[in-house]
């Protein structure tokens, strides 16, 4: 079944009522975890440090086969798949 709580702008769904709330805020501009470089919105002080690593340039994860940073799990990962 669908998660019960539905944003009224984009459609999407969560589980739960604050995950949901926080998702609104930013559609209408509202977030206390806002990039100072960009100007980009974040649900969470850990999305927005995460964010950050773009204008740093700080490479977190590194392939152990062969070398190549990334700034994402989700990039590191899809990478990893590469070399399977």
């Amino acid at each position: 079944s669908k998660p019960p709580y539905i944003c009224e702008v984009c459609g999407a769904h969560y589980k739960h009522k604050r995950a949901c709330d926080i998702h609104v805020a930013l559609h209408k501009g509202i977030s206390d975890w806002k990039c100072e470089e960009c100007n980009k919105l974040f649900p969470s002080k850990g999305a927005l440090q995460r964010h950050n690593n773009i204008h740093t340039g700080k490479l977190n994860y590194q392939c152990d086969l062969c070398g190549k940073s990334f700034i994402h799990t989700s990039s590191f990962k899809m990478h990893k798949l590469s070399h399977s």
